[in-house]
């Protein structure tokens, strides 16, 4: 099977998890997915994450500095949920998250930080598409759209289509922010068509088409998703730039239909 770097890697014998994450802790918006084994995933109790390891533990970067376990430290774990339908769930750690490795140790991520998150469930097979057909994804549910200055907003829309014959996606977000410490109040909808679908089942966009009201100057984003088995559910990280606001999330989606439908 592939990873979410699109490197081939060898399944875990206790099977994989895929994890995607998003946070604005560089000063910009990472937007990313990480192959676990499901050993190297920690929940509590309940089932909402606390801890992965990023990039793949299993890819390339294994021996990376650039590898680092991202946990909940001293934050608080928000908006869990599951969907029943995919087994997928998703949360936000809102506070003192930690990263760590070890040329770096523990760093605590600041007080005002969030880390959005969704995950597949457990998987043990390489992940199958359907090779033919469309299909409109149903939003599950998602987290809370959070800015770096510690602001939540709304978020007023969610769509993902499929099209498994030319293996492509489209998905759309809309995200809603009140005024905070660093921006006006602002309306921002990204969408991105024809997005290719990767061979580890996930696809990814740096350049979505970004329309934004209250803006100053043009907004970016970035997109990145991950199907889980058979297509079933797909998570979807997301980042929405306006200057120096970054406004993540994270939502869940299944499908409303059989692939033609």
């Amino acid at each position: 099977m592939y990873d979410a770097h699109g490197v081939q890697v060898t399944i875990p014998l206790a099977g994989y998890r895929h994890v995607g994450y998003v946070h604005s802790l560089l000063g910009i918006s990472s937007a990313n997915v990480a192959l676990n084994e499901v050993t190297t995933v920690a929940s509590a109790a309940g089932g909402a994450v606390t801890s992965f390891e990023a990039p793949s533990v299993n890819g390339a970067a294994a021996s990376s500095t650039n590898q680092y376990t991202l946990g909940l430290g001293n934050a608080i774990q928000m908006d869990w949920g599951v969907d029943p339908v995919s087994g997928m769930s998703w949360g936000r750690w809102q506070g003192n998250w930690v990263t760590s490795n070890p040329s770096l140790g523990i760093v605590p991520a600041g007080a005002g930080s969030n880390l959005h998150w969704f995950i597949s469930p457990k998987q043990t097979e390489a992940i199958r598409l359907p090779v033919t057909g469309t299909i409109a994804y149903t939003y599950a549910g998602g987290t809370t759209p959070t800015d770096n200055y510690g602001t939540l907003g709304t978020l007023t829309s969610a769509t993902l289509n499929a099209n498994f014959t030319a293996q492509q996606v489209n998905v759309s977000i809309g995200v809603s922010m009140p005024a905070s410490a660093g921006a006006a109040a602002v309306q921002l909808n990204a969408a991105a068509n024809n997005v290719p679908i990767l061979p580890g089942a996930n696809f990814n966009t740096t350049n979505p088409s970004v329309t934004c009201t209250g803006c100053t100057m043009p907004a970016t984003g970035v997109i990145s998703g991950q199907f889980s088995q058979g297509g079933v559910g797909a998570g979807v990280g997301y980042g929405l730039l306006n200057g120096a606001q970054i406004i993540n999330g994270a939502a869940v989606f299944h499908r409303s239909g059989s692939p033609g439908q």
